[in-house]
């Protein structure tokens, strides 16, 4: 059977998606579960999803599409997604456009937790261009990032170093626009963590 076509939702109901998505993911382990994930060895990490035109699909499944991507990245690099952080609809190459939640990720970057305590040891998400389009945010990111140490950072291109030389060469080659990806290193297996209490 064909498979239907995706219903196009009214802006009130891609709202409530949206908002759905946010934060925990449905199957995170809670707090004291994922630190005991942490004391065994798996990262905590947060993954950051954008789509910057919505308006002609309607539908908020570009941003849900990129949480399970995140998740996969998250899983190939022995670390659980506990938050998303979401902007739907909206441009990271536009200097008036406010990302809140890229906002808000990079404020719990700088105090090394989410808003509900969970420790951040890193960021995923499917691609740069999720993130950043240009150099000012490309810094703020950056520069949050490194407030701690020994983070980790992915994209669906592997993992990739932001302390050293890798994340001057990934901001001049964005600047440029050029293709990221050479300074790839390359991530383990791909393990999956316990799974939660309650999960599906």
């Amino acid at each position: 059977m064909a498979e239907q076509p995706k219903r196009k939702l009214s802006a009130a109901e891609v709202e409530q998606l949206v908002s759905r998505l946010r934060g925990a993911p449905d199957n995170a382990p809670g707090l004291e579960e994922a630190k005991a994930l942490r004391a065994d060895g798996w990262r905590l990490v947060v993954a950051y999803c954008r789509i910057s035109d919505d308006a002609h699909k309607r539908d908020g499944h570009g941003v849900e599409d990129q949480t399970r991507h995140c998740g996969r990245i998250a899983s190939g690099i022995r670390a659980v997604a506990v938050h998303h952080y979401i902007d739907n609809d909206k441009s990271a190459s536009k200097a008036d456009v406010v990302r809140a939640d890229f906002d808000n990720m990079i404020d719990a970057l700088e105090r090394g937790a989410t808003e509900n305590g969970f420790p951040v040891d890193g960021v995923v998400c499917v691609a740069d261009d999720r993130l950043y389009r240009g150099a000012y945010a490309y810094e703020r990111f950056v520069d949050s990032f490194t407030a701690h140490p020994d983070r980790l950072y992915a994209d669906d291109t592997g993992r990739h170093d932001l302390y050293g030389d890798g994340a001057e060469y990934r901001g001049a080659s964005r600047r440029r626009g050029i293709p990221l990806g050479d300074e790839k290193e390359e991530a383990p297996g791909t393990p999956q963590p316990p799974r939660p209490c309650g999960a599906r």
